[in-house]
């Protein structure tokens, strides 16, 4: 009971830290009638409607359609990664709800993810389609990462489902026997972990490299030239927390789930590919 009251206390607050910045969005662009051309229709409530409310009916989309089979493939993937020289088993655990840590963890690495991915798309993708509130030149390249960040959010949690599942539903890998005559430590550890770190990883130095960036180009370079104020630049250092409240409310619909989610995906794995489960990580 009170970790659901803490989950009703974190979703009401992800909806007051959004109001603020959607009212300030619409007063940013009450003279435009587009914020961003990455949402293919031409009307500024649109684009608040797609970051705020329609991205996380996406997210919750996503999990109901895809977390169970991309939780598969990946599960294959893993197969062929090692080569398959490793054997498979459900340890079967107490399947209790996420902590508020662990679902304030998942929103912060999601959010953090986008940041970087949005940092991504504005080398790539040419400034007037990302962003058309105001001239282009106008605009400092905060504004822009921030926009790719929030239309780029939704689609990302396709990454981090089915390693969250795989994680969740308790599925572990063991090294096939040795040869004789060598002796080894056993090689035991969670399927999710391989995915899990390359993705961690990326983030850890994506993120210092993308700051970075953002201060060279809209602190430091300003205040070399003498140009537009500095302190524009400092909302986009709050996108990966914009990120992890519009993400919040899915990833309590996904705690909410995950119990169907992992039965499902547990009897999917012990009829197609896993015939050992177990209690004891010794008996693996």
């Amino acid at each position: 009971m009170m970790e659901k009251k803490k989950e009703l206390l974190f979703i009401s607050l992800a909806i007051l830290f959004q109001f603020p910045v959607i009212v300030i969005l619409i007063i940013g662009s009450e003279d435009s009638g587009d914020i961003t051309g990455l949402v293919p229709i031409n009307s500024t409530l649109i684009d608040l409607l797609y970051i705020f409310f329609i991205s996380p009916l996406l997210m919750i989309l996503f999990i109901e359609l895809t977390t169970i089979i991309s939780a598969f493939l990946f599960f294959k993937l893993h197969d062929i990664i090692k080569i398959k020289r490793y054997n498979y088993a459900i340890f079967k655990m107490e399947n209790l709800p996420l902590k508020i840590r662990d679902i304030i963890i998942r929103t912060l690495t999601l959010g953090l993810f986008a940041f970087t991915i949005g940092t991504l798309i504005t080398e790539f993708v040419p400034h007037d389609i990302i962003i058309t509130t105001h001239h282009i030149d106008d605009i400092q390249m905060s504004f822009i990462t921030l926009s790719a960040t929030m239309f780029i959010l939704p689609f990302l949690i396709l990454f981090f489902l089915p390693i969250w599942l795989l994680r969740d539903a308790g599925i572990v890998c063991s090294k096939k026997k040795f040869k004789e005559g060598y002796q080894k430590l056993p090689d035991i550890e969670g399927v999710y972990r391989v995915y899990n770190s390359y993705i961690l990883g990326y983030i850890g130095i994506a993120t210092i490299i993308a700051i970075a960036l953002l201060i060279y180009t809209d602190i430091f370079l300003i205040i070399q030239e003498g140009g537009k104020d500095v302190g524009l630049a400092i909302p986009i250092f709050f996108a990966p927390f914009i990120g992890m409240a519009i993400s919040l409310i899915p990833l309590v619909y996904y705690n909410f789930r995950k119990q169907k989610l992992v039965e499902r995906f547990n009897q999917k794995l012990h009829q197609k590919s896993i015939k050992t489960v177990v209690e004891n990580i010794n008996d693996i």
